[in-house]
């Protein structure tokens, strides 16, 4: 009969129109500051060499949170409330604008500017210019990469886990990566010009092609336990290390993680806990040019054959991976303290998406 009436009055509130979002009056102008030092330097002919300290600091950058959070305090109450195990919402009166219903999103939104970030990078850049029909690029970046926000884009990528302690999201954002290597190759043979005819047509003018890229993964967040606090997310605690053995069943090590012991408390692990599987790609590309067709324009024109390979070595690309740690069967006693759990996500740690597979085009091409 309490939680009917409590529902009811809840119902009621409902009915009077609340707003659902709003604005921090406090919220300052985004700012960015950017440094860098570059040293160059002509090592032969037609070639250089770039090596830079790239870095950035970003201050008040947009945010979003709900507001109708779980108090620090009473946390833990209100999670022994939440997990009598009679499937009901009996915590939420702790809330403190108004109780909040089974999968009820009327959680008023307020858009802030309270994130920061943090970048520090060191990049190389290698360059042969095009000559002697000879050319080539190799670029690499490390870099850390550090904001209270998750996505930087978007605001909707950036929702405050815990409107009390926003230091909480502090960590890599959904598109570090530390390492970027990017290299690729140009060579065209001779013209043959010289040559008879067929020795010009089967050796002369051919140009190659090949890029290879190779990347680190980006940052994966295991999410848990969110009705622990009653805040917008949560997460495990951490009590090993998370390298696995990067199989499409296992691409970490599932059990370094356990829900906090004490509902009512964060997590302790930090945000993107696991880095997704990179990027190791060969794409190549194989042309033929036949030079001189005065039947197509006055001017003459050049037939060139394309043969594009992408993937070329098929290599299978693992992307996303599977990090939702998802708990039944959760028993606590009287002080808050976890006794028993089940994670139920027999998905947790499997590779769930690939790259494309390897994809060949070939097309002729008249150029005048």
């Amino acid at each position: 009969l309490h939680r009917l009436i409590r529902r009811q009055r809840q119902m009621c509130i409902r009915d009077r129109g609340l707003p659902a979002s709003g604005k921090d009056l406090e919220s300052k102008t985004p700012g960015s500051y950017q440094w860098n030092l570059t040293l160059e330097r002509e090592l032969w002919k037609d070639t250089k060499l770039e090596l830079a300290y790239v870095a950035n600091r970003g201050h008040h950058i947009p945010t979003q949170f709900y507001i109708n959070q779980i108090p620090v305090e009473l946390r833990t109450q209100y999670a022994i409330l939440e997990l009598d195990g009679d499937g009901g919402t009996d915590g939420e009166f702790l809330r403190p604008l108004y109780e909040l219903g089974v999968g009820d999103t009327n959680n008023p939104i307020i858009y802030s500017r309270s994130a920061d970030s943090w970048y520090h990078s060191f990049q190389l850049y290698l360059v042969k210019r095009f000559s002697n029909r000879f050319s080539y690029q190799i670029s690499y970046t490390w870099s850390q990469f550090l904001s209270t926000a998750g996505g930087l884009g978007h605001i909707g990528g950036n929702t405050i886990s815990d409107n009390f302690n926003v230091g909480y999201d502090k960590g890599h954002p959904d598109f570090h990566r530390p390492h970027i290597f990017t290299g690729n190759v140009i060579y065209r043979t001779p013209p043959l010009s010289d040559k008879n005819p067929f020795v010009r047509g089967v050796l002369g003018d051919w140009e190659t092609a090949f890029i290879y890229t190779a990347n680190s993964g980006v940052p994966i967040t295991v999410g848990c336990c969110t009705n622990f606090t009653g805040t917008q997310a949560n997460r495990p605690d951490q009590v090993a290390d998370t390298k696995g053995p990067k199989t499409a069943n296992q691409w970490f090590n599932t059990n370094a993680f356990r829900p906090p012991m004490v509902v009512g408390r964060l997590g302790l692990s930090a945000r993107g806990q696991i880095t997704s599987p990179g990027i190791n790609n060969w794409d190549i590309s194989i042309m033929k040019n036949f030079p001189g067709l005065p039947w197509f324009t006055s001017e003459g024109a050049t037939l060139q054959f394309r043969a594009e390979f992408f993937n070329a070595f098929n290599w299978t690309q693992f992307r996303d991976v599977n990090a939702s740690y998802d708990l039944d069967q959760i028993e606590i006693d009287e002080e808050g303290n976890l006794t028993n759990w089940n994670m139920t996500n027999n998905n947790f740690g499997h590779v769930t998406r690939m790259r494309e597979p390897r994809e060949i085009q070939i097309a002729l091409k008249i150029i005048w």
